[in-house]
């Protein structure tokens, strides 16, 4: 993984989704100390999490994911994540240009995420994707098949720092060669609130 890179977490990987208020993974901090000798992680939260409604305004969003995480130096941004869809699908093209800005706003590698609508519109912009959970009993073969498919969270962090120490490229598709590449990375700084990907105006 190159040096001052990040990673991309859906934050939904980072809660439990059981009982009626969402709360953080007994190891989410572990994972996170991890994470982050290979790369700064960036948490992506959008208007949902664990079943729960969270607040409308991102700057209340994220102010809410953080004190819940009590991790002072993570990064946490609003995003909210949206699958491709079907490759008919109109909108799928517009949803690829926001993984793609927001992997080069953030120099971005990787994307640890939970939801398989992620999967192929983040690899289409150049991700390597980590899809955390079991698949269904009948995967749909239409869907496009993420990087890695991890069990739980620690699995998907020691996949990561076995890439890293075997120096395997992180953002080399491993299942799917026909999987095409995004748009470089910036150089510049991410900020603490994003719109679709984008930087908003403050």
């Amino acid at each position: 993984m190159p040096e001052g890179s990040r990673i991309l977490l859906g934050g939904s990987t980072l809660f439990s989704d059981g009982g009626p208020n969402p709360r953080p993974l007994a190891k989410a901090g572990v994972a996170l100390e991890r994470l982050r000798t290979l790369g700064e992680p960036v948490v992506l939260v959008g208007r949902e999490l664990g079943g729960r409604l969270l607040p409308d305004d991102d700057s209340d969003r994220v102010a809410w994911v953080r004190a819940s995480l009590d991790v002072p130096w993570l990064r946490i941004v609003a995003f909210e994540e949206s699958g491709a869809g079907r490759s008919t699908d109109s909108a799928a093209d517009q949803v690829v240009e926001r993984w793609t800005r927001l992997r080069s706003t953030w120099h971005a590698e990787t994307l640890l995420t939970s939801f398989e609508s992620s999967v192929g519109a983040a690899r289409r912009a150049g991700l390597a994707v980590i899809r955390i959970g079991a698949r269904g009993p009948r995967p749909d073969p239409t869907v496009p098949r993420a990087d890695y498919e991890a069990s739980d969270l620690l699995d998907a962090v020691r996949h990561l720092i076995v890439q890293a120490t075997f120096g395997e490229p992180a953002a080399e598709p491993r299942l799917d060669p026909a999987a095409s590449g995004g748009g470089g990375p910036s150089t510049a700084s991410g900020p603490d609130v994003l719109q679709g990907g984008q930087p908003s105006e403050r």
